[in-house]
C-alpha cells in the first residue's frame, strides 16, 4: 500500500514538472504566442476617457452638429474623427484642470456666466415669440429706398487732414512748416487743440458738402493733391488743411441694394415686435423704481430754529 502511495506522488511531481517545461518552452521563429485577451474597459458608446471622465459618442456627435454641413462629411473621416476627438480631450482637459484651480468659483466668472445666461434668454425669447421668418415684399423695400434716397445715393465727397489752432499767428507758422517738408500728422498730433482732429492725428473721414459747412468751400475748391489750404476761420479756431482727393458721387440702384435692404427692414421689424412686447410685459410687471438712487440723495437744508 504505501508503495502504491508514493507511486502516485512520483507521478504527480513528473506531471507538475512536465506542464512547467512546456509553458517554459522557447518560441521558435515565426510562432507567435497568444496572448490572453484583455478588455479594454471601454464600450462602444465611450470613444475616450480622460482621467475619470468618459468622454462618448453623444459628445462626438453634438460637436458635429455644430459644424456647417459641408465640413460634417471631413468629421466622420478617421482624420475627422481624431481631430474632434482630439479637441474634445482638451477641452475636458482644460474643464478638469479649471475646476482643480477654484477658477469656477471666480466672482469675475460667475458673473460674466450670469451676464452670458441673459442673453440667450433675450435670444431665445426672441425666437419663441417671433417664430416665422419675417419676409420683406419688393414694394415695401423699394418704398423704402425712394424714402431715403440721400442713404443710396452720396454726393461727391472730399478727404483731407485737418488741425484746429487757437490763434492765427500759429497757424500761419504751422503752414510754414507743412511747406518746408515736416508732417502733418504729426503736427495735427502735438498741437491741434480739436481733440478728434488731435486724437487722429489729423484724419477726417470722406464728407460732402453740407457735412461740414465750415471748411467745405475751401477744401473743395482744392486743385492737387497735397495742397495746404488755410488758414480757415471758424467757431473752433483756425483750420489747416491737406487735400488729399475728391470721391465721384456714388450711386446704389435698387436692384443692387435690395437683398441687403429686406434683410435690414426684417431686422427692425423684429425689433419692433420685440420692443412692444417689452412694453406689455414692463405695463403688466408691477415696477417701481428707486429715484432717489437715479437723481442721487438731495442733501436736506438744516431748518433755522424758530424764536
Amino acid at each position: 500500500m504505501k508503495k502504491v502511495i508514493y507511486l502516485l506522488f512520483v507521478m504527480f511531481i513528473l506531471n507538475i514538472a512536465c506542464s512547467e517545461k512546456d509553458d517554459d518552452k522557447v518560441q521558435e521563429p515565426g510562432m507567435i504566442k497568444q496572448q490572453p485577451k484583455q478588455r479594454s474597459g471601454i464600450n462602444q458608446n465611450v470613444i475616450a476617457i480622460v482621467g475619470s471622465e468618459e468622454i462618448t459618442k453623444d459628445d462626438f456627435d453634438k460637436y458635429l452638429n455644430t459644424l456647417p454641413q459641408g465640413q460634417r462629411e471631413w468629421a466622420n473621416s478617421p482624420q475627422g474623427k481624431k481631430y474632434i476627438i482630439d479637441t474634445l480631450i482638451n477641452a475636458r482637459l482644460i474643464e478638469q484642470e479649471f475646476v482643480r484651480r477654484g477658477l469656477d468659483k471666480n466672482p469675475d466668472f460667475i458673473n460674466r456666466i450670469e451676464n452670458y445666461k441673459k442673453q440667450l434668454m433675450t435670444e431665445f425669447i426672441q425666437k419663441d415669440i417671433i417664430k416665422e421668418e419675417i419676409k420683406i415684399s419688393d414694394e415695401e423695400a423699394e418704398k423704402y429706398y425712394k424714402e431715403h434716397d440721400r442713404e443710396f445715393n452720396i454726393p461727391e465727397q472730399v478727404k483731407v487732414l485737418d488741425m484746429v489752432v487757437a490763434q492765427e499767428k500759429e497757424a500761419l507758422d504751422i503752414i510754414n512748416r507743412l511747406k518746408k517738408g515736416e508732417d502733418f500728422g504729426t503736427l495735427a498730433a502735438n498741437l491741434s487743440i480739436d481733440p478728434f482732429t488731435k486724437s487722429r492725428a489729423g484724419d477726417l473721414p470722406p464728407f460732402t458738402r453740407d457735412a461740414r459747412p465750415d471748411i467745405a468751400q475751401a477744401a473743395f475748391s482744392a486743385k492737387k493733391p497735397n495742397e495746404i489750404i488755410g488758414p480757415i476761420k471758424t467757431s473752433q479756431g483756425y483750420h489747416i488743411i491737406k487735400f488729399i482727393k475728391k470721391i465721384p458721387p456714388q450711386s446704389r440702384t435698387f436692384e443692387e441694394v435690395k437683398e441687403s435692404l429686406k434683410a435690414r427692414l426684417a431686422t427692425i421689424k423684429r425689433n419692433e415686435i420685440y420692443q412692444n412686447f417689452l412694453k406689455e410685459l414692463r405695463e403688466g410687471g408691477n415696477i417701481k423704481i428707486n429715484e432717489e438712487f437715479i437723481e442721487g440723495k438731495k442733501e436736506q437744508t438744516p431748518q433755522q430754529p424758530t424764536k
